[in-house]
C-alpha cells in the first residue's frame, strides 16, 4: 500500500521509519538509552530465566511470562509460540525472527523491541485490565510498541487493536486479517506492508493486497 493512500486515513504517517540511538559511552558497561536511560550489555541467554522481580519465566512455547518485567536484555529467536506475556514489561526486546504465532501480548510494553522477521500469526495484542483499569498493549506496544521495529514480520490475524504503534518501522509487514481498530499509527512506516481483510484504526477494511500470497512461513 502506498503513502499516499495512507493519507486518507489522517494518520500523520511519514516514511521516514522509525529512529532511536543507542549511545556506547567508553568505559562502562551499559548502553545509555534514549531518555537517558542506561542498560546493562549483557543480554538474557535463549533459555535462561527471565523476571528482574518477583515474578520469573524461563521462555520457551506456551510459558506463562505474565507481568515479567525483564527490560533492554531479553533476547530470543527460537520458538515462543502460544506464551504467554500478558502485561509483561519488556522494553527493548531482541525477538528477530522469533515464532510468536498465538502469544498472548495483551497489555505488554515491548518498546523499541526488535521483531524484525518474527512470525505473529494470531498474536494478540489487545487491551487487558489490571486492577480494575483498562491497560492497553504496547508493541512499544502500552499496549505500547513504541519505536518497535516490525519489519518483515508476519502479523497474519493478529489483533493490534488500540495498541501504540507510533513510529513503529512495519516495513513489508504481512498484516492479512489483523485488526488495528483503534490503534496509533502516527509516523509508523507501513512502506511495502501487505494489507487484506485488514481492520484499519478507523474501522474500514483494506483489501488492497489480496491478491498477493502470503509466505507460509514468514
Amino acid at each position: 500500500m502506498d503513502s499516499a493512500a495512507w493519507a486518507g486515513y489522517g494518520l500523520g504517517m511519514t516514511g521516514q521509519g522509525v529512529w532511536w540511538r543507542r549511545v556506547l559511552v567508553a568505559g562502562t558497561a551499559g548502553l545509555v538509552l534514549a531518555g537517558g536511560l542506561i542498560a546493562p550489555t549483557v543480554a538474557a541467554s535463549p533459555g535462561d530465566r527471565i523476571g528482574t522481580g518477583k515474578r520469573t519465566c524461563v521462555p520457551g512455547p506456551g510459558v506463562n511470562c505474565r507481568d515479567v518485567v525483564h527490560k533492554w536484555t531479553f533476547e530470543h529467536h527460537g520458538d515462543l509460540s502460544g506464551a504467554k506475556f500478558a502485561r509483561a514489561k519488556l522494553h527493548g526486546a531482541d525477538l528477530r525472527g522469533a515464532r510468536l504465532n498465538k502469544a498472548n501480548f495483551r497489555g505488554v510494553v515491548l518498546r523499541h523491541a526488535d521483531l524484525r522477521e518474527a512470525s505473529l500469526k494470531g498474536a494478540n495484542f489487545s487491551p487487558t485490565k489490571s486492577r480494575g483499569r483498562l491497560v492497553r498493549s504496547t508493541p512499544a506496544c502500552d499496549p505500547n510498541c513504541q519505536g518497535a521495529d516490525l519489519s518483515n514480520a508476519n502479523l497474519t490475524d493478529a489483533n493490534l487493536s488500540y495498541a501504540i504503534l507510533t513510529d513503529a518501522d512495519l516495513t513489508g509487514a504481512i498484516l492479512f486479517g489483523a485488526n488495528l481498530y483503534g490503534a496509533s499509527l502516527t509516523n509508523a512506516n507501513l512502506t511495502d506492508a501487505e494489507f487484506c481483510n485488514t481492520t484499519m484504526p478507523n474501522g474500514s477494511i483494506d483489501n488492497s493486497d489480496c491478491g498477493d500470497t502470503v509466505p507460509v512461513d514468514r
